[in-house]
């Protein structure tokens, strides 16, 4: 897994992000992400000021393995993580950003069903991140909450229903508390995002949505047909792929959180509305 949370400082951070080394973390990066959708994002710490912790730490010049199991737990199901060894060489590809963390147990990868791209498997770990750090309640139930619990805090690839018509969609990220869904668009020919939007508000939920930069659709026309249903300013979240490889956090934004006071689903369906987008 690409990111835990991180107990010591009841915050999740990537792997790059709990480098004991502060000269390998970058403060313009961190001081970047704070602002999202115009909302500015409040974190607790600091990456640049994590504590030291009883750990045992090789000089390599490499992302050093973490033998403190209790610091480190899984963002989805709260069980301990170890953070491994991870050289510079591995994350030179994006397959290689996914090493940082694995369950101490052994147990697989709560992330990574097989499911999922390498990219758009980023996407949701960087926008987990971005939610988790985003919502202080969120934090203070891992705090004060059971850490073992089997009920997740955050999930990925979940099942959302609409309790009018039973409709469903199954979402990229799924945060039960605030009820926020994230859903991730790269290479995928039909959005259908009347559809998605319809059924997530109606289930109660708020939604993100982020286009790849480099995918099927530019991100900014996509702006443009959406900002017709809505009645405030809407930008969409955009993900670089490129630079997720070394942990940038800057490499993806969530964008506008839309909800139904922002945006009419019903309105996707007109017929000046490009049917992919429908």
């Amino acid at each position: 897994m690409l990111i835990a949370f991180d107990t010591t400082c009841g915050i999740v951070v990537t792997g790059p992000e709990s480098l004991p080394d502060p000269e390998s973390q970058s403060h313009d990066v961190h001081e970047g992400i704070l602002t999202d959708g115009g909302v500015e994002l409040q974190c607790p710490t600091s990456p640049q000021f994590i504590p030291k912790h009883n750990s045992q730490r090789k000089d390599t010049g490499d992302a050093v393995g973490d033998n403190d199991d209790s610091r480190y737990e899984c963002v989805v199901c709260g069980k301990p993580v170890t953070r491994n060894s991870v050289r510079n060489q591995e994350v030179d590809h994006l397959e290689g950003v996914f090493k940082w963390f694995e369950h101490t147990n052994g147990d697989a990868d709560c992330f990574g069903d097989g499911s999922m791209g390498a990219s758009h498997r980023a996407a949701v770990e960087l926008a987990a991140h971005r939610l988790a750090r985003a919502s202080q309640q969120l934090t203070r139930d891992w705090i004060s909450g059971d850490r073992t619990s089997s009920v997740p805090r955050i999930e990925p690839e979940r099942r959302v229903t609409a309790p009018s018509n039973d409709q469903w969609i199954e979402t990229d990220l799924h945060l039960s508390s605030p009820p926020i869904a994230v859903e991730v668009f790269s290479e995928i020919s039909q959005l259908d995002l009347s559809r998605r939007l319809t059924v997530l508000f109606d289930a109660g939920y708020d939604a993100y949505l982020v286009f790849d930069v480099d995918g099927r659709y530019d991100p900014s026309k996509i702006e443009v047909w959406l900002q017709d249903a809505a009645t405030v300013p809407v930008r969409v979240g955009r993900f670089d792929k490129t630079r997720a490889v070394s942990g940038d956090l800057s490499s993806l934004t969530l964008g506008t959180r839309l909800s139904e006071s922002v945006i009419d689903p019903s309105a996707l369906t007109d017929s000046n509305v490009p049917v992919f987008l429908q």
